[in-house]
């Protein structure tokens, strides 16, 4: 399990850190208050969402055009990943 981000943390002036949440890329948000473990919980959508990484935009047209069965379709697909890019 390796950190993939932190969240609110809180430091002293000295450079202390007093609280903060961590994300783990198993899913897990540790809450951890000077150095001691408060709470661990699975991430929430939102907070899963920003260490997603971005959609590729070539698997999308790909996808696009799988589902195509009209020129139109196929200058759609061209389009929106145009636009994407």
């Amino acid at each position: 399990m390796s950190e993939v981000g932190f969240d609110n943390a809180t430091w002293t002036t000295d450079g202390r850190l007093v609280e903060v949440t961590r994300f783990y890329d198993d899913g897990t948000a540790v809450l951890e208050r000077d150095g001691n473990l408060v709470e661990s919980r699975p991430m929430t959508l939102a907070e899963a969402a920003r260490f997603a990484p971005a959609p590729d935009p070539l698997a999308t047209l790909i996808a696009d055009l799988s589902k195509a069965t009209t020129l139109a379709q196929v200058r759609a697909a061209a389009v929106n990943a145009a636009e994407s890019a």
